[in-house]
């Protein structure tokens, strides 16, 4: 994975995603300084009072009415009470708001991945970009809602400190001097806090990517007899997550422990310092009552939780920095902006509906060509070089060679899953800029080689998120011939197929698939070898089938009999360049390699197609 660093400062990045929305997390600051700020304050305020008119030291009156402790005592529960409806819409805004921003930074990661060419969609494990999509994402958010909390905290402290020195200068001085402890042990502590951080994000990443390989791979680490083999290597990972995460943990408790415990120090030196003045006389003591003295320990812990939460902010700035580097590589690198882009979110009411994109005369197929089409494979010299042909319409092109050959790399790079080299891609006279957004339905629609079901029902594998109504489902069962296996089924299109199409047979996946492709009702049809896991009954019948229809053009992977027997034009590959092309007759006649792939598989047949008494 690259080291690269981040392109924008992780302030900036944050900054951008504040801005999304506001005037909500302006709403999250104003209910943080109340419920912290407002609240806390006269909570303090009552307190100092409530022992002052205990001990007779002076007297309180709201509205003209003295309040003895009782008045005080029923006062502090309004105040609680209110404090507690603050803290439920405080909560409610908060919760919504971290699910706001956080789906925006998962829907633009994902939406980015997707729209990325096919061979780089993920630079690492799945299991590792899911942990990323997680822990990363929410790294960033809890950090962004620190700051609400620490507006409110701030205000506090700020009014805090205020009255303290209107009641004694002298203490109050006193209450600030673990500051400087706490900000001296956090930027020692803060690089190897952001080490213990990096490992067991990396951890927890390892074990996601091998548990998603374990499931993905059950049938051959079965065969393999592996499975304690597995487990063991399963058991490494975790043990090492363990140890990272323990020492993790162990540190964040040892620097919250010692903030604590400055806090408590404190706390002691000013109850020491407060006899120390009351048994020495000194003057400024004989206005210090216990009221005071109960407002000062509060406002301490309040004082000290602030300074030891501005003396971990730059360590979870640091964290933040690594979350931010973490989600950049998730997109390889490419522009932070693609994250932070202020796109709808969709996390109150109804879902927007799916457009369907109708065929219009626009989309009408009339010719692709293919000029001097090139890919290698990085770090290779393996792909295709100056590829040349033309398909036109209403007719079947079939691409073969050997295994190797760079039949599957050629229609990944024409569909624009693989980022062509040299040359161009030509649509009905128009070069295509970018294939990879163009040659969608109603254009063009593809079946790959390994088609990828979900584990829905077959029904909601064909149409991926299309209304029933605007498509014609039963004629693609029908096409796909799917439509008799749907009666076998046990819930028929309702049937949940399982994770990746387990539940059907592998001609069945298949023929889903396919289904899912003649539904869009496309203009150019791409296989790639759509028959490989097909009975040979049932593939003539999918062929005759899909033939029959009117203005579709095929392209299609193949080395079958049958289908290179119904082709009009046949592009024969060797070593990723055209060997020959023609129709199969011709290429028996002509092609040395023609003759070989036919002979390996169909000896017998030589001889009577290019005699002519074979069709």
């Amino acid at each position: 994975m690259s080291s690269k660093t981040i392109d924008m400062p992780t302030w900036k990045f944050i900054w951008h995603l504040i801005r999304y929305r506001p005037w909500h997390y302006l709403a999250i600051i104003l209910l943080r300084a109340i419920v912290i700020a407002g609240t806390f304050q006269a909570m303090g305020l009552i307190i100092r009072a409530f022992f002052d008119t205990l001990t007779g030291v002076r007297s309180i009156s709201l509205w003209g009415t003295e309040l003895g402790p009782i008045g005080l005592s029923l006062l502090l529960i309004l105040v609680a009470l209110m404090r507690a409806g603050g803290m439920f819409a405080d909560v409610s805004t908060d919760v919504f708001y971290r699910f706001t921003i956080g789906t925006l930074m998962r829907k633009n990661l994902f939406s980015h991945i997707l729209d990325r060419i096919g061979s780089s969609t993920l630079p690492g494990t799945t299991g590792d970009a899911i942990s990323r999509f997680q822990g990363d994402v929410e790294g960033i958010v809890a950090f962004i809602m620190r700051f609400p909390h620490l507006i409110g905290m701030g205000i506090l402290t700020v009014s805090a400190i205020v009255v303290m020195l209107n009641i004694n200068v002298g203490i109050t001085l006193l209450a600030f001097f673990p500051l400087a402890i706490i900000v001296t042990i956090a930027n020692i502590a803060m690089r190897r806090g952001q080490i213990y951080h990096s490992a067991v994000r990396e951890a927890t990443g390892n074990i996601s990517g091998f548990i998603g390989e374990m499931f993905g791979a059950v049938q051959a680490i079965q065969v393999a007899s592996s499975e304690k083999r597995m487990l063991g290597q399963f058991d490494k990972l975790n043990e090492l997550r363990r140890k990272v995460s323990l020492k993790n943990n162990l540190f964040g408790s040892i620097l919250n422990s010692i903030f604590e415990n400055i806090g408590n120090l404190s706390t002691g030196l000013i109850l020491i310092l407060v006899g120390f003045m009351l048994q020495s006389g000194a003057e400024d003591i004989d206005s210090f009552t216990i009221g005071d003295l109960a407002l000062f320990v509060f406002y301490l812990g309040i004082i000290t939780g602030f300074t030891s939460q501005i003396g971990e902010l730059s360590a979870e700035y640091k964290r933040a920095q690594i979350n931010h580097q973490r989600l950049q590589q998730l997109i390889q690198n490419d522009s932070s902006d693609h994250i932070v882009e202020h796109t709808p979110v969709y996390l109150r009411g109804e879902l927007p509906a799916l457009v369907y994109e109708k065929k219009t005369k626009q989309h009408q197929f009339e010719s692709l060509e293919i000029r001097g089409v090139s890919y290698s494979y990085p770090r290779t010299n393996q792909g295709i070089y100056n590829i040349n042909f033309r398909l036109d319409r209403e007719t079947l092109t079939v691409i073969t060679g050997r295994i190797g050959s760079g039949k599957t790399t050629l229609l990944r790079v024409i569909l624009g899953l693989l980022p062509k080299g040299n040359g161009d891609i030509v649509w009905n006279g128009a070069v295509i800029l970018n294939p990879g957004l163009f040659l969608v339905p109603p254009r063009c629609a593809y079946t790959p080689q390994a088609p990828v079901l979900f584990s829905e029902s077959v029904q909601d594998n064909i149409l991926m998120g299309l209304s029933e109504t605007d498509v014609d489902l039963q004629n693609s069962l029908q096409l796909a011939v799917m439509d008799q296996d749907i009666k076998t089924l046990r819930d028929g299109l309702n049937t949940m197929i399982g994770v990746r199409g387990v539940r059907l047979s592998g001609g069945q996946a298949l023929r889903t698939a396919a289904a899912r492709m003649f539904v869009r009702d496309a203009e150019l049809l791409v296989f790639d070898d759509l028959s490989s896991a097909l009975d040979v009954n049932t593939e003539q019948e999918l062929w005759q089938r899909s033939l029959s229809r009117k203005g579709v053009t095929y392209l299609a992977v193949s080395h079958r009999r049958p289908i290179l027997q119904l082709a009009d034009n046949i592009i024969l590959l060797k070593d990723g360049k055209v060997e020959a092309t023609g129709n199969l007759k011709t290429l028996l006649t002509t092609s040395e390699e023609m003759q070989y792939l036919w002979q390996s598989d169909f000896a017998q047949e030589v001889d009577a197609l290019v005699a002519g008494t074979t069709t």
